[in-house]
């Protein structure tokens, strides 16, 4: 939905968007982070597709794993 408004709001980014996701992004995804515009994509669990990376590589998108306190464990450790 994020890529969606993105292209509804004006199009493609101006290589500042970064998008925070939950898995890493499959094929039909990655195509479409491209065409947006975005730079670098921050996912919280892998879904390791080779074909996904080289296409957000070759479309010089940033992949980056989420480092740090996630909701599941938010809980568990100020709780």
């Amino acid at each position: 939905m994020a890529i969606i408004q993105l292209s509804k709001s004006g199009g493609k980014g101006s290589g500042e968007l970064v998008l925070f996701v939950t898995t890493q992004p499959c094929n039909l995804c990655a195509n479409k982070i491209v065409t947006a515009g975005i730079k670098k994509v921050v996912y919280a669990e892998p879904y390791d597709m080779a074909e996904a990376t080289t296409i957000l590589k070759k479309g010089k998108v940033q992949l980056e794993r989420f480092q740090g306190v996630k909701s599941s464990a938010y809980f568990k450790l100020y709780n």
